[in-house]
């Protein structure tokens, strides 16, 4: 992905992504979780590098997660609310 394509989609200047990648400036944590999003990655891997070990089941979880339509996705969060309370 260009910086040019990545700053349209999280609706920021080209020059905003150039001097985040080059450590000028870091972006605000609102802007992480942003990139994360558009990535695909995390905001935790993008601050420290460190993918962490997931499950098998964990990653389960994430890949059903990831393949339901977005109000499904809401569902699934309160449930395992609930379920942990």
């Amino acid at each position: 992905m260009t910086q040019d394509q990545l700053a349209s989609r999280l609706g920021v200047s080209r020059s905003a992504i150039a001097q985040w990648e080059s450590g000028r400036i870091d972006p605000l944590r609102k802007n992480l979780q942003r990139i994360a999003e558009v990535l695909n990655t995390s905001h935790v891997y993008l601050a420290t590098g460190q993918t962490g070990k997931l499950l098998d089941d964990e990653l389960s979880l994430i890949q059903l997660y990831r393949a339901c339509e977005p109000k499904d996705r809401q569902l699934l969060l309160c449930t395992a609310k609930r379920l942990t309370s």
